[in-house]
């Protein structure tokens, strides 16, 4: 899978740039921003969790370091339910991808 990895990174990054998303994925994206700006308005209304990426709040594990997931319940139950259906729709968007991984590369300055 190796073998000549920047050739297959570029045609997976052709690709993606050259396909039409389908129309279950477009309806999808369509939803995700509706779902997004529910999330957003819901927040303003019940408030925010502070996030400083320390291991103090929680964001961070203690030994790793590693993020771990925000419990957007502890702000409360609308905005905790409306994050788990951002989360789905991102999942079942991730599903639709014309290629098979397309982060693969992201960050990396050679082939990012």
């Amino acid at each position: 899978r190796h073998v000549n990895n920047d050739a297959s990174f570029a045609s997976r990054l052709f690709l993606a740039k050259t396909v039409e998303p389908s129309p279950q994925a477009q309806e999808l994206k369509e939803v995700l921003l509706t779902k997004i700006s529910e999330f957003r308005t819901l927040k303003e209304r019940d408030g925010d969790v502070s996030i400083d990426f320390g291991v103090q709040g929680g964001e961070l594990n203690e030994t790793s370091r590693a993020p771990q997931k925000v419990d957007f319940y502890s702000i409360s139950k609308d905005v905790g339910d409306k994050a788990q259906e951002i989360i789905e729709i991102c999942q079942k968007l991730s599903e639709c991808s014309p290629i098979d991984n397309a982060t693969e590369g992201l960050g990396d300055p050679e082939k990012g």
